[in-house]
């Protein structure tokens, strides 16, 4: 059973994609009142920004790759060279792309280790960044610090076993997830793998938020799902978007010109090839805060 999640008003903002918050619709469990579900609250058009940049520009070092761990991929844009070898099948399995399958940003996660060191660190994009406080003031989180980020890349034939997240050391603050592209079957659980887990159908766009009684319980992706197609065209059809719109933007502060930016994305010409990469993945990004606030980082154990 779900239950109808009220909302708070930060102030709206184009450079993130979003619909004011007043038309977002937002349920949470009542089995698990922590857990937060935002039915897509991206304007139309808007997700191409957001894929644009998981495949083009956050692969890029100095974040860390899957991929680093077993080729020498260097300081190549992945997306680039992957476009470059395979540009006619561009999900073909052996693209660079086909093969990335996680990305870390700000803290960067240790899977060996299940650790986060405070050395070990890249800058937390802002774009990012303004997206996950914006969504985490919206839920009552108006501190909430995004300091790392894990992007995962999800194929038709991918999954993801149930697990905790309790690396961070702030439990307080809650982890914010974003999926772009194919379906999924989100499952989240309790405190212990006894707990019989809720299915969530997760379509692109939707949000979902781990905080409170939820921060901590188990969950999984058991199963990545072809979705309409049909529908996903309709999420980023631009139609409405002029790039006159970025030619209005005539001020010279900073949130004019990432406006500007952002619409200029949004029509880069080689969104078809993009699609192609979407229609055989699903993008997810979480973003999560790591300290707690006026704390140093813990001393290594």
């Amino acid at each position: 059973m779900v239950e109808q999640f009220k909302l708070k008003e930060p102030d709206h903002s184009l450079l993130t994609g979003l619909k004011p918050v007043c038309k977002w619709k937002a349920y949470c469990l009542k089995s698990n009142p922590g857990f937060l579900f935002i039915v897509n609250p991206f304007e139309k058009g808007y997700q191409r920004y957001w894929v644009s940049r998981c495949v083009k520009d956050y692969p890029c070092r100095p974040n860390v790759r899957n991929l680093d761990a077993y080729m020498d991929v260097g300081d190549v844009n992945i997306w680039n060279s992957s476009v470059d070898t395979h540009k006619d099948d561009i999900a073909n399995k052996e693209s660079l792309m086909m093969k990335l399958r996680w990305v870390t940003m700000g803290y960067h996660y240790h899977w060996g280790t299940k650790k986060y060191y405070k050395d070990s660190k890249a800058p937390f994009q802002e774009d990012m960044s303004r997206l996950g406080r914006h969504v985490a003031s919206a839920i009552g989180y108006p501190k909430f610090s995004p300091e790392a980020a894990v992007l995962n890349y999800y194929h038709l034939d991918s999954s993801l076993s149930g697990h905790t997240d309790h690396s961070e050391f702030d439990h307080s603050a809650p982890l914010i997830s974003f999926s772009f592209g194919q379906d999924a079957i989100f499952l989240i659980g309790g405190e212990t793998k006894e707990t019989e887990p809720s299915a969530v159908f997760l379509r692109s766009g939707d949000i979902c938020v781990m905080s409170s009684s939820a921060r901590l319980v188990y969950h999984a992706v058991p199963r990545i799902m072809e979705t309409d197609p049909e529908r996903n065209r309709n999420c980023f059809d631009i139609s409405d978007i002029s790039k006159l719109d970025s030619e209005s933007c005539t001020s010279d502060s900073c949130e004019s010109k990432a406006h500007r930016q952002i619409i200029e994305r949004l029509h880069s010409d080689d969104w078809n090839l993009m699609s192609k990469y979407l229609s055989q993945t699903r993008i997810n990004f979480n973003i999560r805060q790591v300290l707690v606030p006026d704390r140093e980082f813990p001393a290594e154990s």
